[in-house]
């Protein structure tokens, strides 16, 4: 997540950083705000829930628990490589 929120610093953009820790200091030297949850893996769930989309790179167990979450909302994650996201237009 650090290169995101790097590329959203050097364009001048903004970025929040939910992080499963409890503490502010593990966030990403480009994070704008960082929210410490203290929820730990929890935290997945959030994001899932939360995201418009999700678009991922990678697959780690994280990344793939916060894939299946939003799998189950079916309008929320398309893994096939042609998914749409609401009111955003196609992923591809």
């Amino acid at each position: 997540m650090q290169a995101v929120c790097q590329g959203v610093a050097e364009e001048g953009g903004f970025s929040i950083g939910l992080l499963p820790e409890g503490d502010a200091q593990f966030a990403n030297p480009f994070v704008t705000v960082a929210i410490a949850t203290g929820i730990g893996e929890a935290r997945n769930a959030l994001i899932a829930r939360a995201a418009l989309c999700l678009v991922t790179i990678g697959n780690s167990y994280g990344t793939l628990a916060e894939v299946a979450r939003a799998a189950i909302r079916k309008d929320r994650a398309r893994t096939d490589g042609g998914g749409r996201c609401p009111g955003r237009g196609s992923m591809r």
